[in-house]
């Protein structure tokens, strides 16, 4: 009931238009063995929900501009992420502020498998094939009147909040929620999407 509700707030049933791709994508291909272990040290796990939209607001109300970080609309790109604070809207969040991340969507715990909490039903567009990089910007605190915060930004694992653009490069927009794999990207990559094959 709580997930139905969730991808109904969240749901955008179309796939993103030409128009909501931003025009300063970055397309890379590279040998599977760049992606390296999902195993080792270097990646985390951890899971996704989207925010925000083209003119800053998604459906929800939240904006691309308005993160806690402070940014504003000097963003570099869309695409940006909010991290999991288990405080308010700024706690524990300074230091994280400006860091780039890349990020694989995976079959996990969430969704992709039978044993998955949300079932088999895939939420990433090609599972650990796609990357893209993404600045942190925003937090994504449990304590937050928004029930999705509650539910996603709680706590039980690493989470993060990427904006429409980022999702859109990686997930299926409409399933709302997926597992991730990040690990720490440099800044000049921000936007770039890369499929390793």
């Amino acid at each position: 009931q709580t997930l139905k509700l969730f991808e109904r707030q969240r749901m955008d049933l179309h796939p993103p238009s030409k128009e909501e791709t931003p025009s300063y994508v970055k397309f890379e291909r590279r040998p599977r063995r760049v992606l390296g272990d999902f195993n080792t040290s270097d990646w985390k796990a951890g899971r996704a929900t989207w925010y925000g939209g083209p003119s800053g607001p998604g459906p929800d109300g939240m904006s691309i501009y308005t993160g806690s970080c402070g940014y504003g609309q000097d963003l570099g790109n869309h695409f940006i992420t909010a991290v999991q604070t288990d405080g308010g809207y700024d706690y524990g969040l300074t230091e994280e502020c400006g860091k780039c991340i890349e990020v694989v969507c995976v079959n996990g715990p969430t969704r992709g498998f039978e044993w998955s909490e949300l079932g088999k039903w895939a939420g990433c567009q090609e599972p650990a094939v796609k990357s893209v990089v993404v600045k942190i910007t925003d937090s994504c605190p449990c304590n937050h009147p928004n029930e999705g915060n509650k539910r996603w930004c709680c706590g039980d694992r690493e989470h993060l909040d990427l904006s429409y653009a980022a999702f859109d490069q990686i997930a299926i927009r409409h399933r709302g929620v997926v597992d991730l794999k990040f690990r720490p990207a440099s800044c000049k990559d921000q936007g770039k999407v890369v499929s390793y094959y």
